[in-house]
């Protein structure tokens, strides 16, 4: 009786690990209250990881399939590019 409650109490922390580390970029237990610059910020840099991604993503492409990906390559610098000013300019208006 008592290994199946230690299992679930032990989902059950699990899943609120995963949470928070989703919703705020950060390993917490308990979810930390973040500022509306703060969650500006770690949505930012969830676009950022995608657009690097697709970057990367348009790389293997040409270098494994031949394929001509090279537009595909550009748009995904000028977003990660626009994205980083755009984490930048948010990071200096809230002072850090």
């Amino acid at each position: 009786m008592k290994k199946p409650l230690a299992l679930l109490v032990l989902a059950a922390v699990l899943a609120m690990l995963a949470y928070n580390y989703v919703t705020t970029g950060k390993l917490s237990l308990l979810p930390a209250r973040l500022s509306e610059s703060e969650r500006e910020v770690a949505a930012l840099e969830r676009h950022l990881e995608g657009a690097r991604q697709r970057q990367a993503q348009a790389q293997r492409m040409a270098g494994v399939g031949g394929l001509d990906t090279s537009r595909e390559y550009a748009e995904a610098s000028q977003e990660v590019e626009r994205l980083e000013q755009a984490i930048a300019t948010l990071r200096r208006k809230m002072g850090k």
